[in-house]
């Protein structure tokens, strides 16, 4: 835990409200997302993203049943759009 007397403004590198923690003793993500974020990610990694962060073989198999995904994502752009290792959440979470 923090005392939240210790901790420091952001200022102009975080903006009002949000302040700097430090020292914790593991890794730290953090993803900021609200209705008006528009991801950057193709189709298949939002549909990667979408299912729970599901391996590309199960991602093929969804994608080869004719489920309506609600993307334009297809088996075979898998490998190409979803290589090994790029996913940065999949990777800190086999860490």
């Amino acid at each position: 835990t923090y005392n939240a007397n210790d901790l420091r403004p952001a200022a102009a590198q975080g903006g009002p409200g949000r302040v700097f923690v430090q020292g914790t003793p593991w890794p730290v993500i953090v993803v900021i997302k609200n209705v008006f974020t528009k991801p950057k990610l193709n189709q298949v990694q939002l549909l990667h993203a979408r299912l729970g962060h599901v391996a590309p073989s199960t991602l093929r198999a969804v994608l080869s049943s004719d489920v309506d995904t609600g993307t334009k994502a297809k088996s075979s752009d898998v490998s190409n759009h979803l290589p090994s290792g790029s996913c940065s959440v999949c990777t800190q979470a086999k860490k």
